[in-house]
C-alpha cells in the first residue's frame, strides 16, 4: 500500500507509477487519476497510444484527453483493463497491487 500526498494516481510505465504498467506501447507517465470539485477524472499526459474509456464497460472504447469516470467505466491503458467502481476507487487487472491515494484507491487483481 502506498500513499501518495497530492490526491492524484499516475500509470504509466515508469517505476515510480502506481499502478506500473511495464508494456512497450505505454508511456512513462501515461495517464492521471485525480479528484476535481469532488469529481474524479482521468487525464491523458500526452501518450503516443492514448488513453480509452469503455462507457458503463459497455460498447467501444474511445480515446479521451481528459474524461471525468462514473461507475463501471472501464479505462483501457496498453493492454491493460482498469475498471472504475465507485467515486472512492477504481480496480485494475494488474497483478494484484493495491495503491490508496487519500480517497483514490487502485486495486489490481491479476
Amino acid at each position: 500500500m502506498v500513499s501518495v500526498s497530492d490526491k492524484m494516481i499516475i500509470i504509466g510505465r515508469n517505476d515510480a507509477c502506481k499502478p506500473r504498467v511495464d508494456e512497450g506501447s505505454v508511456s512513462a507517465q501515461h495517464a492521471r487519476v485525480f479528484r476535481n470539485a469532488g469529481r474524479i477524472l482521468i487525464e491523458d499526459m500526452g501518450s503516443m497510444n492514448g488513453t480509452h474509456v469503455q462507457g458503463g464497460g459497455e460498447g467501444e472504447f474511445v480515446s479521451y484527453k481528459t474524461r471525468r469516470l462514473y461507475p463501471n467505466d472501464v479505462v483501457r491503458i496498453g493492454t491493460k483493463l482498469f475498471k472504475f467502481k465507485r467515486a472512492s476507487g477504481i480496480t485494475a487487472d494488474n497483478h494484484g497491487a493495491r495503491v490508496d491515494v487519500r480517497d483514490l484507491t487502485v486495486t489490481a487483481a491479476h
